[in-house]
């Protein structure tokens, strides 16, 4: 988006098509900084298949939110829910196995 918009670093402002890249880029990292230890203690903790599914629902939840903000950014709110429910599963997932070995 930087070549083909002409933005060239360090700026982070220019076209709202790049703006809306950068957008769905750092909220994304954003997300994932949250997701990944919840996935590997799910994983860990939990159980590994289910773990990989609630992932893959925040994946495809992410997949859709970046899509549908391209689109126009008012459509994002469907993929946001998709992945604030796997992320919120995973941490259940997380919280219970991490409960349930501190008790064992």
């Amino acid at each position: 988006m930087r070549v083909k918009h002409n933005v060239m670093p360090p700026s982070t402002t220019g076209p709202e098509p790049f703006e809306i890249a950068l957008r769905i880029q750092m909220n994304t990292l954003e997300n994932t900084v949250l997701m990944l230890p919840a996935l590997w203690l799910a994983a860990l903790f939990f159980s590994p298949l289910w773990a990989a599914l609630a992932g893959a629902l925040w994946l495809f939840g992410r997949l859709w939110y970046a899509i549908g903000y391209a689109a126009a950014p008012k459509k994002r709110g469907g993929g946001f829910l998709v992945g604030i429910i796997g992320w919120a599963a995973l941490m259940l997932m997380a919280s219970w196995g991490v409960l349930r070995a501190a008790l064992a």
